[in-house]
């Protein structure tokens, strides 16, 4: 019975654990790397219907996860100069406070030929950019709608 119930803890506890991977599988790419942790998530667009989104995500991931997570989420090397720098929340960088080892990237999403007409959500367009530190290891997402 004392097993029961220690097995049965260990479940409850597991699954009531808070994961930070659930934004990362949304904005950026799934299934989520191993080594990839998020630290910081902010977003405006929960519902998914803001005509102007804005998502600030930033997370750790090993060399080669992360070299996966650009290839996986298709992303494109671009000049750090192009990349936007919004001040952002507590613990944000911007790119243009990154070293000169830093790599950057963007994707851009455009709404898909609607089948229904029900416009709500289907018209927008919008941005997002992936910044590497010098080190290889940090990465910061920014989801820009505006």
């Amino acid at each position: 019975m004392a097993a029961r119930v220690g097995a049965l803890a260990l479940l409850i506890a597991y699954l009531t654990q808070p994961d930070g991977n659930p934004p990362f599988a949304r904005f950026i790419c799934s299934p989520v790397p191993p080594s990839v942790r998020v630290h910081l998530v902010q977003n405006n667009d929960w519902l998914g219907v803001n005509p102007e989104p804005v998502c600030y995500l930033g997370f750790t991931a090993s060399p080669e996860d992360m070299a996966s997570v650009i290839a996986t989420a298709r992303f494109e090397r671009v000049t750090n100069g192009s990349i936007p720098v919004p001040a952002g929340p507590n613990g944000w960088r911007p790119a243009d406070q990154l070293g000169p080892g830093a790599r950057g990237y963007s994707r851009v999403h455009a709404p898909p030929v609607p089948r229904i007409r029900l416009y709500i959500g289907n018209n927008r367009r919008w941005s997002e950019y992936l910044w590497v530190d010098e080190t290889g290891t940090n990465a910061y997402f920014l989801l820009w709608g505006i």
